[in-house]
C-alpha cells in the first residue's frame, strides 16, 4: 500500500494498476514531523486539465477516512480510480476542512497513472540511493520532497533537479519530445505593465520578429519551430530565439505565423526514464553530491570521476534513444528551392 509523507508542496503521486487499496497519505509540517489532524476531513480531486476553468474535467474524487489523527495519517479508499481509463498525466488537488468548516489546499500535483504492464519504477529516491553508493556512501535515504533529517537527504533535494536537468538538456530524448501548438502573447498586457513600472532593466524586445508566442508548460529546450502545415519534424524548420521580453519573462520569438515548437519537456516522471539514461542522471548527481560528502581534494577528485562515468553512460543512453528514430531527410538545393 503506498503511503506518501505530504508536507504543505506540490509533488507527484505515481498509481499503478494493481496496486493495493486503500492508499495512506501522512500529513507533515515545514519540519518535516507528522501533524495532529483531528477533526480534519480530507477530499481528494483528480482532473484531466492542471488548471480547469469553467468545464468540469474532474476524473474521480475521493473522501478521506482518518486512520491515525495524531499520527497525521488520513486514508482514500480508491475505489473511484477505475474512472481512469487511459494511463497517463492527470493533476490532483488535496483539500482539508477543519471543524470550522475552513478550506485548505494542503497539496497539489501531478497524478501520473502508468499501465499495469509498466515495469521500470525506480523513483527519484532510488536515484538518489544509487547516486549516494556510487560515491561510496552506505546512507539510505527515504523521501527528498520533503527530505528527510538526514544529511544526504537535503543534498540530494538541492541537487537531483539539477542533475536532471542538465541531462536533460545534453540531447533530445525521446521520452521529454513533445510538440505544441503555441499562443500568441497578449502585447497589450506587457505594453500596460512596462508603462507602469521601470524597475524591469533591459530586456529584449526582438522587434525583428514578426511573432511573439508564450512558451508551454514545463518547457526546457527549444528544439525547432515548424509552420503549423509542416509534415515532419526535420524540414522546412524557422529561425527563432527564445529571449526575455519586457517584463523578464522567457517567450518564442519568430516570424513564422501558426507556429508549432518541437521541445524539450522537463519530465519528472521516472518510470519513462530509459535504464541508461536513470545511469546517467546518478553518476551526474553523484559529481555533484561528492565534493560536499567527501570534502577536500579527495571529493574534488571522486567528482571529476563521476563526470567520466556521467559522459559514458550519456554516450550509451544517447545512442540507445537514437535507435528507436529513423529519420530520412531529403535535402533540396537552394538553387532548387528557389526555382
Amino acid at each position: 500500500m503506498p503511503v506518501l509523507s505530504i508536507c504543505p508542496a506540490s509533488f507527484d503521486i505515481y498509481a499503478y494498476q494493481g496496486d493495493e487499496l486503500p492508499w495512506s497519505f501522512t500529513i507533515r509540517g515545514s519540519n518535516g514531523q507528522a501533524i495532529d489532524i483531528t477533526g480534519y476531513l480530507f477530499d481528494l480531486d483528480v482532473d484531466q486539465l492542471e488548471d480547469p476553468v469553467g468545464v468540469t474535467t474532474q476524473v474521480f474524487h475521493l473522501d478521506g477516512t482518518i486512520t491515525n489523527a495524531s499520527g497525521g495519517v488520513v486514508e482514500f479508499a480508491m475505489d473511484s480510480l477505475q474512472a481512469v481509463t487511459a494511463a497517463g498525466r492527470y493533476y490532483y488537488k488535496l483539500l482539508a476542512t477543519n471543524t470550522l468548516g475552513q478550506q485548505y489546499v494542503v497539496s497539489t500535483g501531478r497524478f501520473i497513472f502508468v499501465d499495469s504492464c509498466e515495469t521500470n519504477k525506480v523513483s527519484d529516491v532510488d536515484i538518489c540511493n544509487m547516486a549516494l553508493g556510487l560515491i561510496g556512501d552506505t546512507a539510505k535515504i527515504t523521501n527528498i520532497s520533503p527530505p528527510d533529517p538526514s544529511m544526504q537527504a537535503q543534498l540530494c533535494a538541492k541537487f537531483y533537479p539539477m542533475a536532471l536537468r542538465g541531462t536533460l538538456e545534453m540531447h533530445n530524448w525521446a521520452f521529454s519530445t513533445k510538440r505544441a501548438e503555441l499562443t500568441l502573447v497578449d502585447l497589450d498586457h506587457i505594453e500596460e505593465h512596462a508603462t507602469h513600472t521601470h524597475a524591469w532593466g533591459t530586456h529584449c524586445d526582438c522587434s525583428e520578429r514578426e511573432y511573439f508566442y508564450e512558451l508551454p508548460r514545463h518547457f526546457l529546450k527549444a528544439i525547432a519551430v515548424l509552420p503549423a502545415e509542416s509534415t515532419d519534424d526535420y524540414t522546412n524548420t524557422q529561425d527563432f530565439s527564445v529571449q526575455l521580453d519586457t517584463l523578464g519573462v522567457p517567450r518564442l520569438y519568430t516570424d513564422c505565423p501558426d507556429a508549432v515548437l518541437l521541445y524539450t519537456e522537463y519530465v519528472v516522471e521516472t518510470h519513462l526514464f530509459p535504464p541508461l539514461f536513470q545511469m546517467a542522471v546518478a553518476w551526474h548527481l553523484a559529481s555533484l553530491l561528492a565534493g560536499p560528502i567527501i570534502k577536500g581534494e579527495v571529493g574534488a577528485n571522486e567528482s571529476k570521476r563521476c563526470l567520466q562515468m556521467m559522459m559514458m553512460y550519456m554516450g550509451k543512453a544517447s545512442k540507445s534513444d537514437s535507435d528507436v528514430r529513423r529519420v530520412h531527410t531529403q535535402h533540396t538545393a537552394n538553387w532548387i528551392q528557389g526555382r
